[in-house]
Formats: structure tokens, sequence, C-alpha cells
């Protein structure tokens, strides 16, 4: 629900950005074709041949009107922008992101009725309050639409910033479907500061005296040989730019609806997995009964081994009762995980339990995510496990190699074996439940299942790959997480 949520604000934002350019261009066209002074910038700036430019002089639209109409999609535009910039990019905190919409809103609705010509006709003509003074409100004017000038453009720039860095930060795996979005957004700033960087202007002169109004040229500066390519980068860059939104939603849309079938597939092996739990619940309850009756008849020499027996069968139910104490949960419960510790202690664990050495590459430092402990130390055992299991079966000397690196706002986990390959038709494959590549009665093809579906659920991604290291192909099982902020984890 969340998700489809941001993709339909997404939508609505990508393409209020798009059509507040275009109106304030179709606004600045109509209004310089309807200026006597200033006609013929639109020839030499825009482009537009004389048939085009008497039509748009004959369309019945007011110069109040189009000046409403310039003020609007350039404060729109300046609104979408930001927008479009803080959903693209996570860098923000969520408070900082109300502040920041907040004040855009503020100064979205202080633009719009403030340069109203009518209220400053108002205001003007009127003398309204402390305006009766007139050098008052000329300078109140002037330093207004000054304000509103480097506050948009630096609200531009500021985007543009967090765009640019939010590609950087984001790791390679993750970043193909951001880059061409965030270029092409760099594209329409920087040609909407090159078309529109003199708005807002103070486009009346009115004298209280002579009762006059008059509606002046817009400043746009000169032309420039850059000019005449314009309309086609224009429209390149707002096709392009739709095109990639799409695209990305696309992805993203695919992307959940493979989770979602991930996820069913999952609920079908929960159900299995109840049913099986329940048998082997009673299978081992009616054999604890039979081991005691056993007891009770065995020689002194056997009373250990029966124990012994007892005890493994006390074992197996107790991690039975832990399954399905996880089941009955309705929620799970995350919390702050030091995942560089989890890591070293699950690995020192399963060199002790497997007798087999892991080489250790962990980046310096803490690298602290929001996750459940146990499921998440679960997770790292058995790719463990599943990458010892793929050496078994290889002819050569088996190695495991355990990495962590940190990336920015990202970690990511990766197991390497140089077991058998696993076909490239079967890399998303294998993460399906009961499917496995092993051809042995003991494997079922539920770890790798549970890997993605807990993996899923910290907002993680999961992958295999292969690397060549010296010449060596190398199976590579990964997991990307989302670091914690530092001064949240410190407090955690």
């Amino acid at each position: 629900m969340l998700q489809r949520r941001h993709n339909l604000l997404f939508i609505l934002v990508s393409t209020g950005l798009c059509l507040s350019f275009m109106a304030l261009t179709f606004c600045v066209l109509v209004y310089m074709a309807k200026d006597f002074n200033g006609y013929n910038l639109v020839y030499s700036f825009f482009g537009v041949d004389a048939s085009i430019r008497r039509t748009m002089e004959q369309l019945p639209i007011g110069t109040v009107a189009l000046w409403r109409g310039l003020n609007g999609s350039y404060a729109l535009f300046c609104l979408f922008h930001a927008f479009f910039s803080m959903l693209v990019s996570d860098l923000l905190p969520n408070a900082w992101r109300r502040c920041v919409t907040a004040v855009m809103l503020a100064v979205f609705l202080l633009q719009v009725t403030l340069l109203d010509p009518q209220v400053l006709v108002s205001l003007y003509m009127n003398g309204t309050g402390p305006f009766e003074n007139v050098r008052l409100f000329r300078a109140f004017y002037r330093y207004l639409t000054m304000f509103l000038r480097v506050f948009n453009s630096l609200c531009i720039l500021l985007g543009c910033v967090l765009t640019i860095v939010s590609v950087f930060l984001t790791p390679p795996k993750a970043r193909t479907s951001i880059s061409l979005t965030a270029a092409l957004h760099l594209c329409i700033s920087v040609l909407f500061v090159y078309l529109y960087g003199w708005m807002p202007i103070q486009p009346l002169w009115m004298s209280r005296v002579a009762g006059y109004i008059h509606f002046e040229s817009l400043p746009v500066g000169k032309p420039t040989a850059l000019n005449s390519l314009v309309p086609t980068v224009f429209t390149a860059v707002m096709v392009g730019f739709l095109l990639c939104v799409c695209v990305q939603l696309y992805s993203t849309s695919t992307r959940r609806r493979s989770i979602s079938s991930f996820r069913s597939k999952v609920t079908v092996s929960e159900t299995v997995t109840r049913a099986f739990c329940h048998y082997l619940k009673n299978e081992i309850l009616s054999q604890q009964a039979e081991l005691r009756l056993l007891s009770m008849k065995a020689d002194d020499a056997l009373k250990p081994d029966i124990a012994f027996i007892m005890q493994r069968n006390d074992e197996i139910n107790e991690h039975l009762s832990a399954v399905r104490n996880t089941m009955r949960q309705h929620k799970i419960t995350f919390e702050p995980v030091n995942l560089r510790a989890l890591i070293e202690d699950t690995v020192a664990a399963f060199i002790a339990r497997e007798n087999v050495p892991v080489e250790l590459r962990i980046a310096h430092g803490q690298a602290m995510v929001m996750a459940c402990e146990d499921q998440l130390r679960e997770t790292v055992s058995c790719l463990l496990t599943n990458a010892l299991e793929a050496q078994l079966s290889s002819q050569q000397p088996p190695r495991l190699i355990l990495r962590m690196s940190l990336a920015h706002h990202y970690v990511t986990v990766s197991i390497l074996n140089n077991g058998p390959r696993i076909p490239h038709e079967l890399r998303e494959q294998i993460f399906d439940p009961f499917f496995t590549t092993k051809k042995t009665g003991q494997n079922w093809g539920l770890g790798l299942s549970l890997c993605k579906n807990v993996i899923s659920l910290f907002h993680g991604r999961i992958w295999v790959d292969e690397e060549i290291e010296n010449g060596e192909v190398l199976t590579c099982f990964s997991f990307m997480l989302r670091l914690l902020p530092e001064k949240r984890s410190s407090r955690s």
C-alpha cells in the first residue's frame, strides 16, 4: 500500500514538473507575441515563425491572466522540483522533509498571492496600510521579487545536489534505474535556469496620480547560438524524462510483483511447514515415551546412549517450539543490530561446528542495521551452509570467503565459494521454496527461500552473481541492507 502511494505521488510530481515547465513556456510565448515592443524575441529566442506568432497573438487571453499563468507555473515548477528531488533521494530525514515541504508551500502561497497583478494594483492604488508611502511599496515590491528569485534558485540548486548525491551514494547494483532519470532531471533544471532564470520580475509600472497601469516586456536575455537547439532539446528532454519515469515505475512494479509472487510461494511453504512441524512434534513425543520405557528395560551400558538420543530429541523439540513461536508472531520486531559483531559470532560458531576455514574480509567500523537479530543470524548461517554444501560436490579444494563492505548508506555482505557454477537462467529460481540444484535427498531447497524472505522483510536485496579472483571463478551470494544513521545507531 505504501509503495503504491509512493508510485502515485512519484507520477503526480513528475507529470506536474513537466506540465508546469510547458505551461510556463506557453505563457511566455503568448505574452511575447502579444507584446508590441518584444514580439521579435519570439523569433530570435524561441525560433517561432511568423504564422505561429500571429496565431498566439490572436488567442483570447488577457495580460492579467497570462501573468497569473506565468507566475503560477513558475512557482509550481519550483515546488515540484523540490518534491521530485526529495522523492528520488532519501538523504533528508523525515523531520527535515516535513520542514522543507512546509516552507516550500508557504513560499508558493506567498508568491502566487502577493505577485498577483490585482493584489499589487489594489495595494498600490488604494495605499493600503504602510503602502500609502510610494517608496516603501516600490522597495517592498523590488525586494520581494529579489527574495523569491534567490529562494527559488537555491531550491533548484539544492534539489540538483540531492539528486546527484543520491546517485553516487547508491551502490552500483541499485543505481541503474535512477541514474538516467536523475541525469534528465538535471537537464531540465539547467534548461529551466537558462530560459527563465530572470523570473519572477516586476512587470507592472503604476502611477497613483495618473491612474496609469502598464505591463512591461519580459527581460529575456540576449539570444545565444544555443537558442537554435532549444526547441529540439526541450522536446527530447521532456519526452526522455517521462519515459525514464515510466521505466523506473515499471521496474519498481515488476520488482513488487516478483516479491508478491515470492511471498505467496512462501505462504504455501509455511502451510506445509506447519503441518510438517506438527507431525514431527508428535513423532518426537512418541519416540521420547518409547525411549523412556526402553531405558527402564535396557542394560546399564546402553542407558548413556539412550539418554543422548533423548537429549537430542529434546533439542529438536526446542527448535520446533522456537519455529512455532516465530510463526505465531503477527509482527516482527526490528531493532538496531551490529552486523559486524553478528557476522563474527556466526562465523566463529560455523567454524567450530563444521571444522572448515572461512576467510573474513570485513570493513572497519560498525555496521548498524535495523533488523531482527535472530533471523539475520540464521540468514548468514544458512548462506554459509549453502556455500559449504556447494563445495562438497566440487573436485577443487574448498574455499569459503565472507566479505562485508560499506558504501555510504548501505552495507553489502557477500559469501563466496568455488563450488559448481549456477546457470544464469536459474539465478532467480534458486530462491523459490523447495527448489534445489543439489542432487542429494537431504537438500529440500528451503534455505535460500528463507534467506530471501528475511532480507526482503528487512527492506533489503539478495542476489547471486559470479566474481573472478586470480583466474578462479567464485559463486557469490550477496545481500544488501540500509545502514542506520550514525546518530541513531550511537544512541542505540
